[in-house]
């Protein structure tokens, strides 16, 4: 005898929860190429502050050399990239870990009432 495992509405809820994080870590990664970039359509004064202090970890000034700062732009997009997805990562394993306590605790919960039938 076969049971039937799929269930077509919480299908639909895990796949609408995995949509919405996608959209946020994409936010995210779009949002960090644009502060790092420092284009114009983010607040000027989180880009200011964002190259203030690239600046005084690198010890130079705005004269510097352009492949110098193209390089430390480069690595601290991925830099950033790898906490972002790190993040993730870390979010689904909590997740997993309160989704397997959840049946763990309802399956002996079930065993429970039944032997005490």
């Amino acid at each position: 005898m076969a049971k039937n495992l799929f269930s077509v509405t919480i299908f639909f809820i895990v796949f609408r929860e995995t949509l919405e994080a996608a959209i946020i870590v994409s936010v995210l990664l779009g949002l960090v190429e644009q502060i790092v970039h420092g284009h114009s359509s983010i607040s000027p004064t989180v880009s200011r502050t964002i190259t203030t202090e690239a600046e005084s970890k690198n010890g130079s000034d705005t004269g510097g050399d352009p492949e110098d700062d193209r390089t430390h732009r480069r690595l601290l997009i991925r830099k950033l990239r790898i906490q972002i997805f790190a993040g993730s990562a870390l979010g689904l394993l909590v997740a997993l870990a309160i989704g397997a306590a959840c049946v763990v605790l309802r399956t002996e919960r079930k065993d429970y009432a039944y032997h005490a039938l």
